[in-house]
């Protein structure tokens, strides 16, 4: 049975694709990917009363999740401001809309991320590579597995053990390690 290659982007790459963005709309569809380690159908969902900004988490509500149980995700400060402006302008219960005002759909954001992959030289790539380097990336800064499980809302923690052969070895860690600028 052959092993599954699971692709996630360096922070070189990470960075070259944020750098590809200039719609402020499209980065910060790209920065709530990585910091949360959602799926596109949880990033579609989000609703500006999903945001907790004093306590900088995210919620996701039960019927985006694969679980279909509410989770919450943590975001950095910098991430909760960007959203808290954008949202700002924006009168659609949605965070993310099409031009006439309703929500985004998934498949949209699949062309968004692939678009911009391409521009940065490393082919096609969808938005669960994202998530895979939100998780390698956490792994990579120390995070225990259990904290990137919740972080990422899956309920097995077999599956992001998988992970782990990503990066050379686990560090004892905390999500504001993850948050910190400088890698990525």
């Amino acid at each position: 049975m052959k092993k599954k290659v699971i692709r996630y982007l360096s922070n070189d790459e990470f960075n070259s694709l944020k750098n590809k963005i200039n719609d402020n709309r499209d980065k910060l569809i790209l920065n709530i990917l990585y910091e949360t380690g959602c799926t596109v159908n949880e990033l579609v969902k989000i609703k500006t009363k999903d945001i907790d900004f004093g306590k900088k988490i995210i919620k996701f509500p039960p019927e985006s999740t694969k679980s279909n149980k509410l989770r919450t995700s943590f975001i950095s400060k910098e991430l909760a401001k960007e959203i808290e402006k954008f949202t700002e302008k924006n009168s659609s219960q949605h965070i993310f809309t099409t031009r006439q005002g309703s929500g985004i759909t998934t498949k949209r954001i699949r062309q968004l991320i692939q678009n911009y992959s391409q521009k940065a030289g490393f082919g096609k790539i969808n938005p669960q590579v994202i998530r895979y380097t939100h998780i390698a990336h956490a792994l990579e800064k120390g995070i225990p597995l259990t904290a990137i499980q919740k972080q990422v809302g899956m309920e097995r923690l077999r599956i992001v053990q998988i992970y782990e052969a990503l990066v050379p070895e686990e560090k004892e860690g905390n999500y504001d390690k993850f948050f910190e600028k400088g890698d990525s």
